[in-house]
């Protein structure tokens, strides 16, 4: 849809886009930091198993945070 066709006004239009851009801003930091969080278990996991000695979930846990595909 463009602009004409939803009838708003220039001031409604400025205000919608400034809440969206706030909006968007809100959900891109909360990405974020669900991503830090999940490494940082992952991170956990690969310790604990290195401590135990256990390769394999170790070696799986290193590709799936280097983001290679496994197989």
């Amino acid at each position: 849809m463009k602009k004409d066709q939803l009838s708003l006004t220039d001031k409604d239009y400025i205000q919608l886009a400034a809440e969206y851009k706030s909006k968007d801003k809100e959900v891109k930091k909360s990405c974020k930091e669900d991503k830090a969080h999940w490494i940082e278990g992952k991170l956990q996991e690969a310790k604990t198993a290195a401590t135990k000695g256990d390769s394999k979930p170790l070696y799986k846990i290193t590709e799936e945070l280097s983001g290679k595909p496994s197989g």
